[in-house]
Order: structure tokens, then sequence, then C-alpha cells
């Protein structure tokens, strides 16, 4: 019993590392296009700010 507690407490990081890795290498893809579109979407926002501003001023 106290064998597997300090088994639980000694290692949840590498055990959670190891999981999170192989549960988001399928995903990688989606997640290399959400962020090309995330900053394609903050570059069009920052022309729209710049073109607005230029207008105003």
């Amino acid at each position: 019993m106290s064998g597997c507690s300090m088994y639980a407490v000694s290692h949840p990081y590498t055990r959670l590392r190891s999981i999170q890795s192989f549960n988001i290498a399928p995903f990688y893809p989606a997640i290399l296009l959400l962020l090309r579109c995330f900053c394609v979407s903050l570059s069009d926002v920052l022309q729209y700010v710049t073109a607005t501003t230029r207008l105003n001023f």
C-alpha cells in the first residue's frame, strides 16, 4: 500500500507527460491548422485596426 502511494506521489508528472504526448500526437495537424487560422485572423484584425486608425487620424 505504501509503495503504491509512494509511486503515485513520485511519478505523476512523468505519467502525465507521457499521456499528454500520446494523446496530442494525432492532433498535431489540427493544432497547426488552428494556429495558422488564428495567426491569419490576427493579422487581418491588425490590418483592419491600422486601416481604421488611419481613416480616423
